[in-house]
């Protein structure tokens, strides 16, 4: 407790000496830091030396003063091209006539001066050295010919970070995750084995980030087009302290800013179905290309600020100014699984099995359930699987009026029958995006950038609207409408306060909007046959969700009807002190992040599985039972209707850092920080919210006396979890210059991770009401309406709300909320994950602008969040009942939990024999004892542009695991996790190239245009599949993979049944076993073996790029471009069939892919 204590102790008094010297710090810079040193023929230090870079593009110009060691740092100066004098009295003048600075570069320049006048001076043409004697921090730059010339989808530049070492980009389907108003999906990115969507994202040096309450972790807000991109950097190993609240990298984007002269451009994008290949889909179908549009117009303007008779901002004020648009239909085709006529009449007997004939499936009649034997049921089968007219649900058959006619009557069971195409997705978009920079007076510049964009899409899951739409269902559609908007700014203003001391304010807000609204709101249950008195209570009236196991999910899906506001804002300054042979940073970080979520769920949800037709209730198989089956019985597995709560998130981040880059000697550097952060637990405005578990206070339901209940906030206990205030992170890095050419870099360093996801459960003010929809709750009896209710409309379906709805009590129940029901809470020691990240490796520059660079890094996660239930039975109850813990027992609960699955007479003897028996389910969450490990080689060979040619390979070969998961889950002692593959591939190689071909560049304006002018851009992707895993059987340790897999067979599948002693979907009698089907409650005592070779196919994507320039004046040309993604058509087929019980195991059931087919994209552009 004193060590803890003492170290808050010197945290505080680190916290009140900063701010002596700056208020309100901010410090993630993005722009370039050029530093170096100069020193006399003799090799000794010239203090006092001005060293000025004047940027050649807009003549403005940043100097610096040699301290007494010799060293200098330049203010931040923004991605360019740059020439550097030095001068000092008694030698002559030293200029390096060209430096390129790139976004996030820490450059390293010395200067050795020679004895002389001032007026003499010493050009060096040459290029300084390329490699990075600076920093040990590894990252790759995307330049600004990438930026420019490579074939991007939807004209996202985030999506070319995926072209850096140790990222892996989870984005999806390019067309529906990689556009540039895809929050969620271009963000899905993880690096170096880090979590997904924990990394820092910053434009001009401040977070472009927001936390939207719609999962977990950070969501990137705006992607601004390549046209107001300079350039930007993936860093992935930062050993520099100014960097922090990431679990894997910062991705640091510059916008342009203006120059003294003006440039232009107007342009036109443009894709449809004529440019495309269609998918292998719609081949095999014979069916034409579906409807395609898309058009993407924009204007660029930059250059320096005039107002004529009034002001001229030559050399002085300069602006950027960009605008682009989307207006897009994409198609949407869904492949639907709807019934067939007969079965919506309860006809069954063409159902089969597998494929289109022999044996049909077996349908069971629930009311005919006998227990033989505890744990062991039988029931009567319906003959012919032919459900009697007689017992046919009126509101189920109402019901399936609402699905679509199936396109093709007979095909495999699950197969699809019935393809909605086009089916159009449709969105409008545009973003706006201004930099203005200014110049107040040689030692104060600022620069200010505001930014919006407005995206509004139409039919976002496709769900098959447009045969809803036909119908005149369109409630029944399982789509909606979507729209998000941003809003942000940021003022950065930087000062020489000194020779050697430099500040760079800041202050940022984003504002990121989001808003969905299903087709099915607004609709009337009691219109399907629902009781009015239901509509009546419900929250907010749609159609409701029907799900039915192995059939189209219709009305209310997805994504809930919300409106969702997320704020950022940010405030701070960077300072910069050169000391001795010290290079001294310290400042702070301030952030306040706010979040008010209004959320509609459906008027309620209904769910139906083939458990109650099944032959056998506790055994799934493909040969009896069906979803649709139950469903028309009447005879629901589940129904549940939620009230919101609408939670006011608020949640505070500081941080301190102090970063010493020491010049230990001329060739070697040691980066050394010390960080502190602080991330508040989320806490809502109005106190809505559980802050932890009672496991010892009792209280009475009815007249049983009972343990364990929820805590709540309140105004003096507002936060879910602990205050984690004992979060330092050391950062350590060394450079060593062996030769002009060749740089050894290392480091460690650790950062902690954002948990902006963390909120704690509103149970209590959001309340579900889910009573029981079968006989104890157990799943194999089903309830009626009403004891002894004979006829069609007995099953709950006719009323799966008998007691109401619940409404919310808020705090007012106490320990007692929820009872009857589960709940969860966070374990309140949670604390701030950590990330360790280290690497060793070389730089090495090669001619021709070219730097090859090769590392190992490392990452070891810790305190990753886990979750567990606390309520289980205990191995020993597990193993001594088996499958009699389905038996029915007396509940004392019994009339004392109304809209509860445990309002009636019986409960299942597991349920008796929980810790917590008035609970169906405790999870406690947040629970932050996980780790995780990544080891990779990382290699990257970047050619600067010359010759016209620039280009960058990068390549990762990495293994990845886990250790934060269960076996048993309930049944396991806490902390007993398994080891785990975890999710970064093996293997990741990525190629990208741009080529200016430089022919009749000297020739005539009229040839130069006609015949000169090609540039060609190309990318290539290539990386390991994703893990293949079986459900429904363990596996018996034999590699699964086989030779010369087929769509109809892609691994070994045969199994052996434990249920009914006999091998299935085997080659031959002697073909060996690979997966085990158990007899019910079987558990596991070994974890299941992972095969690291046996992934999904991933083959490589190449995007190609080709324009041509035509020089119409001097100074105003055109440009026509055309571009290709995945150029060579290949596609990504779906995974085979990984249920052991289907029929369907092993197999690749449908003909579709889960990549774009080939996508052509033309363009205009003029540009001045």
């Amino acid at each position: 407790m004193e060590r803890s204590l003492g170290r808050i102790r010197l945290m505080m008094a680190v916290l009140v000496g900063l701010c002596l010297v700056v208020s309100l710090s901010f410090a993630q810079e993005s722009r370039a830091i050029l530093s170096g040193r100069v020193v006399d023929p003799q090799g000794a230090a010239v203090p006092n030396a001005k060293v000025e870079a004047r940027n050649l593009d807009t003549n403005v110009v940043e100097t610096a003063t040699t301290n007494e060691s010799g060293l200098y740092t330049l203010p931040p100066l923004n991605p360019g091209r740059y020439s550097i004098t030095v001068t000092a009295a008694g030698f002559k003048t030293r200029v390096q006539s060209e430096v390129e600075l790139r976004a996030a570069d820490r450059r390293q320049i010395d200067f050795g001066l020679e004895l002389g006048a001032l007026t003499e001076t010493v050009t060096v043409t040459g290029e300084a050295p390329l490699v990075d004697a600076a920093s040990a921090s590894l990252g790759t730059t995307i330049n600004k010919q990438l930026v420019a010339n490579l074939p991007v989808f939807g004209r996202n530049s985030f999506t070319l970070l995926r072209y850096a070492t140790g990222v892996v980009y989870g984005s999806g389907r390019a067309s529906s995750g990689e556009r540039p108003f895809d929050n969620g999906g271009m963000d899905n990115v993880t690096i170096n084995g880090g979590p997904a969507r924990a990394n820092e994202y910053l434009i001009d040096g401040l977070p472009n980030t927001n936390n939207s309450d719609t999962g977990q972790g950070i969501y990137l807000t705006f992607a601004p087009p390549p046209d107001a991109v300079e350039e930007f950097k993936v860093q992935t190993n930062l050993y520099d302290a100014e960097y922090g609240r990431t679990g894997g990298g910062v991705i640091s984007v510059s916008l342009k800013s203006g120059t003294n002269a003006y440039h232009g451009a107007a342009y036109w994008y443009v894709r449809n179905d004529k440019l495309n290949a269609n998918d292998i889909a719609s081949n095999a179908a014979g069916r034409p290309l579906s409807a395609f549009r898309w058009n993407q117009p924009g204007a660029q303007l930059q250059g320096p600020v005039r107002l004529p008779g009034i002001y001229n901002g030559k050399d002085r004020t300069f602006f950027m100014y960009n605008w682009e648009a989307i207006r897009s239909s994409i198609p949407r085709p869904s492949n639907m699984v709807v019934p067939t006529l007969l079965e919506r009449t309860g006809d069954f007997s063409r159902t089969y099995v597998s494929g289109t004939s022999g044996a049909v499936i077996q349908l069971y009649d629930p009311l005919t359930t006998v227990e033989t034997s505890p744990g062991v049921y039988t029931r009567q089968v319906f003959p012919g699987s032919i459900l009697p007219a007689s017992r046919i649900n009126s509101i189920a058959k109402k019901i399936t009026e609402w699905y679509p006619k199936p396109a093709i009557d007979n095909v495999a069971r699950g197969a699809t029958n019935l393809t909605v195409s086009p089916n159009p997705t449709t969105d409008a978009y545009d973003i706006h995006t201004i930099r203005v920079d200014h110049n107040l007076t040689a030692a104060h510049k600022f620069f200010a950038t505001f930014m919006r964009s407005n995206r509004h899409e139409d039919g976002g899951l496709g769900g098959g609207r447009s045969v809803f739409i036909a119908m005149g269902k369109r409630e029944a559609a399982p789509t909606y409408y979507h729209w998000r908007t941003n809003h942000g700014a940021n003022f950065n203003l930087t000062s020489t306060l000194g020779p050697t001391f430099i500040s760079a304010l800041r202050v940022g807000w984003n504002r990121h909007v989001l808003g969905i609204y299903q087709y099915a709101m607004d609709f009337d249950p009691a219109n399907l046959g629902f009781p009015k008195t239901l509509s009546a209570q419900v929250q907010s009236l749609s159609f409701p969700t029907i799900s039915i196991g192995g059939y189209q999910t219709i009305g209310y899906s997805g994504t809930a009807t919300m409106t969702n506001y997320s704020d950022t804002w940010t405030v701070g300054d960077t300072v910069t002190k050169l000391a001795g042979s010290h290079s001294i940073k310290f400042g702070a970080d301030l952030r306040l992040l706010l979040n008010n979520l209004a959320t509609k769920r459906p008027s309620f949800s209904v769910s139906a599985t083939n458990n109650f037709t099944r032959g056998n209730p506790l055994v799934n198989s493909a040969t009896y039972g069906d979803g649709l089956a139950s469903f028309l019985l009447g005879y629901p597995s589940s129904a549940s209707s939620t009230y919101e709560n609408y939670p006011a998130w608020g949640q505070r981040y500081y941080a301190l850092f102090l970063q010493d880059d020491w010049r230990v000697t001329r060739n070697f550097t040691l980066n050394l920080g010390l960080r502190w952060d602080y991330e508040s637990p989320n806490a809502d405005r109005y106190n809505r919210a559980v802050r932890g578990f009672d496991p010892s206070g009792t209280y009475t339901i009815g007249t049983v006396s009972v343990r364990g209940g929820l805590l709540f906030a309140d105004s003096n206990n507002r936060l879910p979890f602990k205050r984690d205030l004992n979060n330092f992170q050391g950062r350590v890095g060394m450079a060593y210059k062996a030769t002009e050419k060749l740089v050894f870099r290392g480091g460690w360093g650790m950062s902690y991770v954002p948990t902006p996801g963390d909120r704690p459960p509103s149970t209590g003010f959001s309340r579900t009401t889910d009573p029981s929809m079968s006989v104890a709750d157990a799943g194999i009896v089903p309830l009626l309406v009403s004891p002894g209710c004979v006829g069609p409309d007995c099953g709950m379906l006719t009323n799966p709300f008998p007691t109401g709805i619940n409404l919310p009590r808020g705090r007012a129940d106490g320990l007692r909320t929820n009872a009857g029901q589960s709940i969860s809470y966070y374990w309140p020691e949670r604390s701030v994950p950590y990330v360790h990240n280290f690497s060793a490796g070389f730089q090495y520059e090669l001619p021709f602008r070219t730097v090859a660079e090769a590392s190992y890094v490392g990452t070891r996660s810790r305190q990753l969040a886990t979750s567990k239930d606390i309520n289980g039975i205990t191995y020993a109850q597990y193993m001594a009942n088996g499958s009699a813990l389905t038996t029915q027992v007396s509940n004392p609960f019994a009339g004392q939990l109304p809209g509860t699955g445990m309002n009636g007479s019986t409960i299942t003897l597991e349920q008796s024999l929980r810790p917590y028996p008035q609970f169906t389910g405790i999870t406690e969450m947040g629970r932050t004892i996980g780790t995780s490990r990544y080891d990779s080689l990382q290699v990257r060979v970047e050619k600067r542009l010359s010759a016209g040619l620039t280009a960058l390979f990068t390549g990762t070969w990495s293994w990845n695991t886990t250790f934060n998961t269960y076996l048993n889950g309930s049944m396991d002692a806490i902390g007993q996790f398994i080891q785990r593959l975890g999710g970064s591939p093996p293997q990741i190689l990525q190629l990208t190239a741009t080529y200016t071909v430089p022919l009749f560049q000297d020739s005539p304006r009229i040839v130069r245009s006609m015949l000169g002018g090609w540039t060609a851009a190309a990318t290539f992707s290539k990386q390991s599949g994703g893990l293949m895993s079986v459900g429904g059987a363990r596996s018996t340790g034999l590699d699964p993979r086989i030779p010369n897999p087929t769509e109809a067979r892609m691994f070994n599948t045969c199994t052996f049944n434990s249920n009914n002693n006999t091998r299935q979907n085997c080659l031959s009698a002697d073909e060996p076993i690979a997966w085990i089907i158990d007899k019910p409650y079987t558990l596991l005592t070994q974890p299941q073996p992972q095969f690291n070779k046996w992934r999904s196919v991933s083959p490589p994507n190449v995007n190609l790029a080709l324009f041509k320039a035509f020089e119409i004046k001097e100074s105003f040309r055109a440009e026509l471009r055309a571009e290709s993604f995945n150029a060579m058509n290949t596609p990504v087929k779906v995974n085979p069939n990984t249920t052991a019980t289907s029929s369907l195991f092993g197999r690749i059931a449908s003909i579709s892919q889960n990549n774009d087919p080939r996508s052509v994209q033309l363009s205009l552009r003029l540009s001045f």
